[in-house]
């Protein structure tokens, strides 16, 4: 069992002038790979799945990363698999690697396509999860554009 100190030393307190430069990058490279990503979106519609894959899903990690470096590492990884998010977390997860595996391996744009959307949507919930009333205000606007 790891104590405490010995999981800070793997996660070191770093200065807030440290952890805006971390999450700076850390956007930056997002904005980057999802520009990628968008760009190698011709490739995805021509059944060349790859490209699009690698870079949208290493986007949706560096975007995490960036969130981690703000309010540090430790606290990141408890606030992802706290008791509200945890199933969020795992879906989330779930998918970008079945995003990857259907890219990469199994190189099927279909199959790829429905684990991208499932990633969008489990880190849209993801973020909706920390913004006050976000999941509660994105059911209400889904239920009335369903009742419409």
């Amino acid at each position: 069992m790891r104590k405490d100190n010995e999981l800070e030393s793997m996660c070191p307190k770093l200065s807030f002038k440290e952890r805006v430069i971390g999450f700076a990058i850390c956007f930056a490279v997002g904005a980057v790979l999802d520009f990628l990503a968008w760009v190698s979106l011709i490739g995805f519609f021509e059944g060349k799945p790859r490209d699009f894959a690698i870079f949208f899903s290493a986007g949706q990690i560096v975007t995490i990363l960036g969130s981690a470096f703000l309010i540090g590492f430790k606290r990141q990884f408890k606030s992802m698999f706290h008791r509200k998010r945890w199933i969020t977390t795992t879906v989330f997860l779930v998918a970008l690697a079945l995003t990857l595996i259907s890219a990469l391996v199994l190189k099927n744009p279909a199959l790829t396509m429905v684990f991208l959307i499932i990633e969008l949507g489990a880190y849209a919930w993801y973020v909706l999860s920390y913004l006050p009333f976000g999941q509660r205000l994105a059911k209400r606007i889904c239920g009335s554009l369903c009742s419409d």
